[in-house]
């Protein structure tokens, strides 16, 4: 089950109880800027991740108007997530998805 939201406790909380840390894609941009991602070290190309403090991450989460999607029952390896625009998640934000 797949559950989003836009709740920075609540993101912060699930990211780092997987052993992830906000990031940004070097050489990937978005509107000019380096594309936000989550880290989970040993999942990821990692050598194309640099580490952002969590204020950072949240300020481009809400100026970019994302959503936070990610997997309730932790069955997928390295843990489901995905930044989507607000819209794409609609009524379903801090609900099933």
């Amino acid at each position: 089950m797949r559950a989003s939201t836009v709740d920075h406790a609540r993101i912060r909380r699930w990211v780092e109880a997987h052993g992830g840390h906000p990031a940004v894609a070097a050489g990937s941009t978005q509107g000019g800027t380096p594309t936000l991602r989550i880290d989970f070290p040993g999942y990821t190309d990692e050598e194309f991740l640099e580490p952002v403090s969590w204020e950072t991450f949240f300020a481009r989460l809400e100026a970019e108007r994302l959503a936070f999607v990610y997997d309730v029952d932790d069955q997928s390896e390295p843990p489901f997530f995905q930044l989507v625009p607000r819209a794409a998640a609609g009524d379903q934000t801090d609900a099933e998805a």
